[in-house]
């Protein structure tokens, strides 16, 4: 067989070469069509039902080897000058003929199956359906059936078509099985959002034809199933790097089997279809949802119903816009220069932390000769501070939060000398450390907070060993950048996550939380990611597409690594401010910022770009800045 990699520029070489690959797939598929010829003969001939059940034992092997060939064909012709172009529209036609044989030849030994009646068969020991996952009493009589190959149905609008006409083959026209059985069965066969459809219904025999109906009112929709197609193909990424035979298949395999399940949709004016759909994934959510109810009653819209449709719109709005010139609003405050976006100084002097910016110089001290008496640093009144109530109610670690713009004393909690120049002879009495017994802090905290720690400094995490990424410090007085999005599970519909924006990571994040609910299946990953100092990061679940859904822009879809956690809830504890409601004047993405909560995706520097398109805008000069 020619090497698929020699690309020999004699085309009579490459015909030659093509025909071994065609001849392959040919052969087996044309012992799939005797296959099929066989059993229909067999329906009527009980002489020919032996040698249709002996050949019905290799029918699967036969689709393997089919399908391998035909991917090889493809990919030889890719890499070679084919005269005529392969395939053709003839070579896609014989393609889906072959598939439609495979499943007509389990059709035809189904009806064969339950022609035979096996009477003979002792109560209680009657053959029932190849699956062991019901065990109900046996019903004399039965059939002996085939084992059932039905791959679990997930929500996934490719998959539905397959999935409808087996079950519909093999359990619902099987007159041997009750509908509490049926039911059973489907529930069986059904996970993530599919199974979701009829998690209401009881389970009873009576139900079963309501189950069923409601499933298939969801994903009975060639509409939904072309636009699966249509995403499955635009929406596909090909590997990082140099191409390899694996991503090649793997593309074509894509490509191929998008193509072959529209055209077998035969959909009417496809092209002009196609481009509607195009057309649609550029129109805000708002004017396509409206253009979704006017054309409710239409199976498969065309470019001139959309276009019609906007063009309506724009008159509708232009006649009811305001006349007049608009004023536009005064900026709060001019773009400060670089600054560290996610630092801020509450004004409040409660005892909250006292946050501020890490590159900012410490507050002129006191001294005696300015002071003539002392002035506590956190509520600013007349006392030491180891006599102030906020100080005392506080835990070690807000104490040393609160105290760390303060340029006294850490060991005496003198305020007018530091704490390397402390001639105190007393020290911490649980650890012996040059700090005040008040602000030591317990084995489990001692590794993140310190009264030496610089602000703004980082340190991994325990409590998310799997993940080597962003971590911050308890003591850390930093808000990073986090968003709210709304991601697109498997059925197109849109969930809401918090998430984190890290230009730093050169590729995007999701949870493994995050995957399961959004019902999509991951692929294997098998590249290598290094978190923090160069580790290498671990237990990676996989790979797969999302598509971040904006709400007055067109979808950004990109690949995601699924980790079983990013990082602990951001911020790490709930932050107040007199300021905030500044902040909250504006149409933030995450109102919540500053309340503790868990994160679920990370957009990195494949995606930084495409979210953030302004300048950062300054509500405070020591607070946050706002990224557009």
């Amino acid at each position: 067989m020619p090497d698929p990699n020699d690309n020999n520029p004699d085309p009579n070489v490459a015909v030659r070469g093509f025909a071994k690959f065609k001849r392959a797939y040919e052969k087996r598929g044309n012992e799939i069509k005797l296959i099929r010829i066989k059993g229909s003969t067999a329906k009527t001939l009980a002489s020919e039902r032996f040698i249709f059940s002996g050949t019905m034992k290799t029918i699967e092997n036969l689709m393997d080897k089919f399908e391998e060939a035909w991917e090889a064909a493809i990919e030889y012709a890719e890499t070679h000058t084919i005269t005529p172009q392969f395939p053709s529209q003839a070579d896609l036609d014989y393609f889906q003929g072959i598939k439609n044989y495979y499943y007509e030849a389990f059709g035809f030994q189904e009806d064969i199956a339950r022609s035979v009646s096996f009477m003979s068969s002792p109560p209680g020991n009657s053959s029932r359906i190849g699956d062991s996952r019901l065990s109900h009493a046996s019903v004399p009589g039965r059939a002996i059936l085939p084992k059932i190959h039905i791959k679990t149905f997930r929500g996934d609008f490719a998959a539905w078509p397959t999935f409808k006409q087996l079950f519909t083959s093999l359990i619902i026209e099987e007159p041997s099985l009750s509908d509490a059985e049926r039911y059973h069965f489907l529930l069986s066969y059904l996970d993530g959002p599919a199974l979701d459809t009829v998690k209401s219904i009881s389970v009873t025999e009576a139900n079963f034809n309501q189950a069923w109906a409601a499933v298939t009112l969801v994903y009975d929709n060639k509409r939904k199933q072309a636009r699966s197609y249509i995403d499955k193909l635009l929406d596909f990424k090909p590997g990082v790097g140099k191409p390899t035979a694996e991503s090649l298949q793997s593309y074509l395999s894509h490509v191929s089997e998008s193509i072959v399940s529209l055209k077998a949709l035969s959909i009417p004016q496809f092209d002009d279809y196609l481009l509607c759909e195009l057309a649609l994934r550029n129109l805000d959510p708002v004017t396509r949802q409206a253009f979704e109810v006017s054309i409710i009653s239409k199976d498969y819209p065309h470019f001139n119903d959309l276009k019609e449709f906007v063009q309506g719109r724009f008159k509708v709005l232009h006649l009811t816009s305001e006349s007049g010139v608009k004023s536009e609003p005064a900026p709060l405050k001019n773009v400060s220069g670089p600054k560290r976006p996610n630092s801020f100084t509450p004004k409040s002097h409660s005892n909250q932390a006292l946050l501020t910016h890490a590159s900012k110089p410490p507050r002129e001290k006191a001294s005696p000769k300015e002071s003539s008496s002392l002035v506590c640093p956190l509520c600013k009144q007349q006392h030491i501070l180891v006599d102030c109530p906020t100080f005392k109610s506080s835990t070690p670690a807000q104490r040393l939060e609160s105290l760390r713009q303060w340029s006294g004393c850490r060991n005496c909690l003198y305020p007018f000398h530091k704490t390397k120049e402390c001639k105190s002879k007393w020290s911490c009495k649980f650890c012996k450390a040059r700090h005040h017994s008040d602000l030591h802090l317990g084995s489990k905290d001692s590794s993140t907070s310190s009264s030496s720690q610089s602000l703004g400094s980082t340190s991994p995490s325990p409590a998310s060993p799997e993940f080597a990424g962003t971590h911050t410090s308890s003591t850390c007085g930093v808000l990073l950048g986090t968003v709210r999005a709304s991601i697109l599970d498997a059925n197109g519909r849109a969930h809401v996550f918090r998430g984190l924006l890290d230009p730093g990571s050169h590729v995007s994040f999701i949870t493994d939380q995050c995957a399961r609910k959004l019902g999509k299946t991951t692929r294997p990953y098998r590249g290598h990611i290094s978190g923090v100092n160069g580790s290498p990061l671990k237990n990676i679940s996989g790979r797969l597409n999302i598509s971040f859904q904006p709400p007055s822009t067109s979808a950004l879809t990109t690949e995601v690594i699924v980790v079983p956690s990013i990082t602990p809830s951001l911020p790490q504890s709930n932050l107040t401010s007199s300021m905030w409601h500044d902040y909250l004047s504006y149409n933030l993405s995450d109102p919540d910022f500053s309340i503790s909560a868990p994160i679920s995706f990370l957009i990195g520097a494949d995606l930084y770009t495409d979210v953030l398109v302004g300048a950062p805008l300054t509500i405070h000069e020591n607070g946050p800045r706002l990224m557009e």
